[in-house]
C-alpha cells in the first residue's frame, strides 16, 4: 500500500509566496515586475477585444468603428430616458 507524504506549505492569504527576508530593492523589483505583468495583460485584453488596433509597427489606435459604436449607442440610450414633454 503505498502513500504519498503532502508538503506542508506555508501560503498566504491570496496565494501569493511569503516574503519575509526580502530585501526593499528585491521587493521593489517584484512589484514593478507584477505591475508590467498587469499592464501587458490588460493591453493583450484590449488587442483582444479589438479597441485597439495597431496603426503601424510601433503605434496602435483606437479602433474607429468601435468608437463609432460607442457613440451611437450613447445617442440612442440618451434619447429613451428623455421624456416627450409637449
Amino acid at each position: 500500500m503505498a502513500t504519498s507524504a503532502k508538503k506542508k506549505r506555508n501560503a498566504t492569504p491570496g496565494g501569493g509566496e511569503e516574503h519575509n527576508n526580502e530585501t526593499p530593492a528585491r521587493r521593489r523589483s517584484r512589484q514593478e515586475s507584477n505591475l508590467r505583468r498587469r499592464i501587458y495583460d490588460a493591453w493583450n485584453v484590449l488587442k483582444a477585444a479589438s479597441i485597439i488596433v495597431e496603426h503601424d509597427e510601433k503605434h496602435f489606435r483606437y479602433n474607429d468603428s468601435i468608437l463609432k459604436e460607442v457613440d451611437e449607442n450613447a445617442n440612442f440610450e440618451e434619447e429613451e430616458l428623455i421624456p416627450d414633454r409637449l
